[in-house]
């Protein structure tokens, strides 16, 4: 089964998003109103994320007001190490005390199932679930933190765990597939 033709079938054009340089297989995540871009690097050839800052893949069922509207600018999916994840990704301009991006992870897992149960309506037949990892990319970190200025050698990658998830938070805007996935 092809999964990327699967999200294509049943999503709203322009919301899948490819590799765009198949010798490298890089894939560049944007957010348009912060004017931010990330490109993920080394990933497989079948990898591909999902859009949905737009709104695009939300229920409108749901109360305007709660935090069961927030959802994580995009979830990519594909295959490291011969496991199949579907990564959660939050884009921030800067990373600090602020749990927003945190709480945006939290809250698109339910879209993440809705989608893969849709999947296996449309397909007929069960899906194999991947393995799901959060990532939080910023391009720099917060020039104030708990009001003291941050030192430069802040580290480039690490897990946060918060309320009951791992969330890895990277800072720059060129990342391996790989490092976006927390360990198990």
């Amino acid at each position: 089964m092809d999964f990327t033709k699967v999200l294509k079938d049943i999503l709203v054009e322009g919301v899948v998003t490819s590799p765009v340089d198949h010798g490298k297989n890089q894939l560049v995540l944007r957010e348009i109103p912060a004017d931010m871009a990330v490109t993920i690097v080394d990933g497989p050839t079948e990898m591909v994320a999902l859009r949905l800052e737009s709104g695009a893949c939300r229920i409108r069922l749901l109360g305007a007001n709660g935090p069961w509207n927030l959802s994580c600018d995009y979830i990519l999916f594909g295959t490291i190490d011969s496991e199949w994840y579907a990564i959660l990704v939050e884009l921030k301009k800067k990373t600090g005390r602020d749990t927003h991006g945190y709480k945006q992870l939290k809250w698109s897992r339910p879209v993440l199932e809705y989608i893969m149960q849709i999947c296996e309506l449309h397909c007929g037949h069960a899906i194999d679930r991947p393995k799901v990892s959060y990532a939080l990319l910023a391009e720099g970190v917060s020039e104030r933190f708990d009001k003291q200025r941050t030192r430069t050698h802040h580290p480039k990658i690490q897990t946060v765990v918060w309320q009951d998830i791992e969330i890895r938070e990277l800072i720059g805007d060129r990342f391996r597939l790989q490092d976006l996935v927390t360990c198990d």
